[in-house]
């Protein structure tokens, strides 16, 4: 016989099981590809976590490029003059009403005060002084004007003698 007479024998068009094969990373979708999906979700999930922290304090400050800060600027000054010995507050605080800004060094002010006591007991020693002078012109305007009647003393004398009062009663009026 020959060979056609044979029954034909089919062949089986499944493959013969084999061993699974690795799939390529190629061919693998991304979503199903771990290896690249945990760490890039990682890494994104820390961009988000920094991210939203860098937002929370940045809230917090104002920035621009182009500032203008308009407020109520006052200028201080001392009533006297002093050496500064303490300041109690740094630039730019708020400040209010009353508040003690600086202390200032107290010898200048001491001296001062030592030299306007000085002035005032010299003060009062003149109209001492003056009320003193005052009184011996007046005795001697009386006595002159007794002796000029008298005939004992010259008009110029007794002339010189109101001077002198007038000019006493000044001394006393200006020491007062």
């Amino acid at each position: 016989m020959s060979d056609s007479s044979k029954p034909d024998r089919q062949e089986s068009t499944t493959p013969p099981p084999t061993e699974p094969e690795e799939e390529d990373v190629e061919s693998v979708p991304l979503y199903r590809n771990f290896k690249l999906v945990i760490p890039g979700f990682v890494v994104l999930l820390a961009i988000l976590v920094i991210g939203w922290q860098w937002y929370l304090r940045e809230q917090q400050y104002v920035s621009t490029d182009d500032a203008y800060v308009d407020a109520n600027r006052v200028s201080v000054s001392a009533k006297i003059l002093g050496r500064v010995d303490t300041l109690l507050v740094d630039e730019g605080d708020t400040v209010q009403e009353g508040e003690v800004l600086a202390r200032l060094d107290p010898s200048d002010l001491q001296a001062q005060l030592r030299q306007a006591d000085a002035a005032l007991r010299l003060a009062e020693e003149n109209r001492a002084l003056a009320g003193i002078v005052l009184s011996g012109a007046t005795t001697d305007l009386t006595r002159m004007k007794t002796q000029l009647h008298g005939g004992v003393v010259t008009q110029e004398q007794f002339d010189h003698a109101q001077t002198a009062f007038g000019t006493a009663q000044a001394r006393l009026g200006i020491a007062r």
